[in-house]
């Protein structure tokens, strides 16, 4: 979610929150219907059925699609936001609670932070299950690894660049122990 966008003022979450419907049309997994409902009422206030991963709840938002609250000619978005096609039924199962970090690891490097940040997803593939996350960090071992985080403490996202290695002086690639499961979903 683009800082100043029709998605960032309506208050639209990055990575928790799903659109689900558009002025009471069900978006059923056809990206084409959103980008047409989005571009038939560009500069008009729409509503959207949101649902929050997060929260576990729905609710409607208001938004106005514009082209022009950015000053990007290459910026193509009506809503500045990045919308992947996905199911939300299993959202939040996907998450690796970060535990104990190790000294001078990678882990620690890259600034993650133990017990409070869930790795939530990465640009480079979609996490659909708990091999999907450890098969990506072996693939960028010794490369540059760009991962999603949730942190608790602060209620907020970021991203961080850690640099997988067996070579760092300690346990794993990454240096941290992290947790999968019913046990270590984001409370």
């Amino acid at each position: 979610v683009k800082k100043n966008s029709p998605a960032f003022s309506a208050g639209i979450e990055q990575f928790f929150d799903y659109i689900i419907s558009i002025q009471g049309t069900p978006l059923n997994g056809d990206g084409s219907v959103l980008v047409q409902l989005l571009k038939n009422n560009q500069d008009t206030p729409i509503r959207m059925g949101i649902y929050s991963s997060k929260n576990q709840a729905v609710r409607e938002i208001t938004l106005t699609p514009s082209d022009t609250w950015h000053q990007d000619v290459n910026e193509k978005s009506l809503i500045g936001c990045s919308i992947r096609y996905c199911s939300y039924e299993r959202a939040g199962e996907n998450v690796w609670h970060v535990l104990d970090i190790a000294l001078n690891s990678p882990a620690e490097m890259a600034g993650i932070i133990p017990h409070s940040d869930y790795i939530i997803g990465s640009p480079h593939t979609v996490l659909k299950s708990e091999d999907d996350f450890y098969q990506l960090v072996e693939g960028y071992s010794g490369k540059p690894l760009r991962l999603y985080l949730y942190n608790t403490q602060w209620d907020s996202c970021r991203e961080v660049i850690i640099i997988p290695s067996h070579e760092w002086g300690g346990a794993g690639s990454l240096g941290c122990d992290v947790g999968y499961g019913l046990l270590h979903r984001i409370p």
